[in-house]
């Protein structure tokens, strides 16, 4: 009776259709994989290569001032956890409000990385001392540096949901690996000779050109939905 049970309840076709889905979600799930193993690659490439090439008193000064810019990084998370929806919905429905949606999302959270960067350079020196006392003053200067990748970052944040909202999740996941590659090559170029201030510049032009490769494959996208539609 339980062999009967079983034997209904579970048929040979059951199980391939269960495998089968099992391989669509895998496929689907793989580029978020992927994009967390690059992305965990890219967060410690610069550490990497400053314990490889600098002391760890230099090491200690970029981290500290690399966590007051990582603990900024939750608004733009915000801010994309709300839109996100919005967008998924918003892009095979209607691509022309798609685009506006995030073009000006977009625009706000440059300026509020931009606003958000120029407070903490006018305040870097207190933030420093209050923080870490005056044994991490070179700090100080580390951190005016990092300010500048906010705006890129904050920009980043929603063009790289944008394209994961448009089912193109492969390109962001493309995005971060190239952003590791360039941060490498950044990092091993200007850290030897420039120290902690190569890192912090490094990290700048990598957010620079992650902005410039999104948003290039953002705009085919829209491009190529519209003109699909039009046709």
């Amino acid at each position: 009776m339980g062999v009967k049970i079983f034997s209904q309840r579970f048929s040979p076709l059951e199980f391939n259709r269960l495998e089968v889905n099992d391989f669509k979600k895998l496929k689907i799930a793989t580029p978020f994989v992927v994009a967390g193993l690059f992305s965990v690659i890219y967060n410690r490439e610069d550490i990497f290569f400053l314990t490889a090439f600098r002391s760890n008193a230099e090491v200690g000064w970029y981290n500290a001032a690399y966590r007051i810019i990582e603990a900024q990084m939750f608004i733009p998370v915000s801010v994309v956890g709300a839109v996100f929806p919005v967008l998924t919905k918003h892009f095979y429905e209607n691509p022309v409000l798609f685009k506006s949606m995030t073009n000006k999302t977009l625009l706000i959270l440059v300026c509020l990385g931009g606003l958000v960067g120029l407070f903490t350079i006018l305040f870097s020196s207190p933030i420093i001392k209050i923080l870490y006392r005056d044994q991490f003053t070179p700090s100080i200067g580390i951190l005016s540096i990092l300010c500048f990748l906010l705006p890129f970052y904050f920009g980043n944040s929603i063009l790289g949901n944008a394209l994961i909202a448009a089912r193109n999740e492969k390109f962001s996941t493309l995005t971060i690996g190239m952003g590791a590659i360039l941060n490498a090559i950044f990092c091993f170029l200007l850290i030897p000779s420039r120290g902690i201030e190569g890192a912090a510049f490094a990290r700048v032009l990598t957010e620079i050109c992650a902005a410039i490769i999104q948003g290039a494959f953002l705009l085919r996208i829209v491009q190529r939905i519209k003109n699909s539609r039009s046709s």
